[in-house]
């Protein structure tokens, strides 16, 4: 897959799913020939393509999905990689699972809504991802594994999730993504003692307009999505 871009007018652009046939848009039609890496001009225009990568692909979705901020502050506090094995609850429509599998070595993702897995299947099978077992359950009861390095509950109770919290190995990170503040505090204040809650958190994301003197934020930025509340294993 590629992205075209219209020169000059970045905002404009295209995912080119597959540029081996001709491309219909508003400026016309694009041969097949110019739907590859590179600059052209056509129609009184000018453009350039580059490879698509996974954040310009479209998920599928019904379930809201952890965004992509909140995302890399999970990757990089708990410092997951290549060796790393995490499980997930819920799945949703499978924008964590996604991010998650394309860097750690294995990701088991339970979701309790047979939509919501039908819909991570199709992504995953869309983006070839092929390290992530997904399971049908309830998170509250049970927990496919047994030694997680890192366990990330996006559920609406995620203090129903202490049984299945110690999933986790010891000195392994617990994330509850919460979007209200209450949940956050009704899940760290009845930890049980064999968790430490090491901080609770809000990511605030404002774009800025840049465009010669103009610079200011841009009203439409987004600000609150959720808390990413982080608890650490001790025995």
């Amino acid at each position: 897959m590629f992205i075209l871009y219209k020169r000059n007018e970045k905002q404009k652009r295209w995912l080119i799913k597959n540029p081996k046939e001709d491309f219909h848009m508003q400026y016309g039609v694009i041969p097949k020939s110019k739907l590859k890496k590179g600059s052209f001009s056509l129609h009184g225009h000018d453009f350039v393509v580059i490879p698509a990568s996974v954040v310009d692909m479209k998920l599928k979705r019904k379930a809201q999905i952890i965004t992509q901020k909140d995302i890399g502050y999970i990757i990089g506090y708990c410092c997951l990689g290549k060796e790393s094995v995490v499980l997930e609850s819920g799945a949703g429509s499978g924008g964590a699972t996604v991010a998650l599998a394309r860097v750690c070595k294995k990701v088991y993702s339970v979701e309790i809504e047979k939509e919501n897995i039908a819909i991570v299947k199709e992504n995953l099978q869309k983006l070839s991802i092929k390290n992530v077992t997904l399971k049908e359950g309830d998170i509250y009861e049970k927990a496919p594994i047994k030694t997680a390095d890192v366990f990330l509950l996006d559920v609406p109770e995620p203090w129903r999730a202490y049984k299945t919290m110690k999933s986790v190995k010891v000195g392994g990170h617990i994330v509850a993504y919460t979007p209200s503040i209450t949940q956050a505090a009704e899940f760290v204040n009845n930890l049980p003692k064999e968790f430490l809650h090491e901080k609770t958190v809000e990511l605030m994301d404002r774009n800025w307009k840049i465009k010669g003197k103009a610079v200011r934020p841009v009203n439409a930025a987004i600000g609150h999505t959720a808390f990413l509340t982080f608890v650490r294993r001790l025995c």
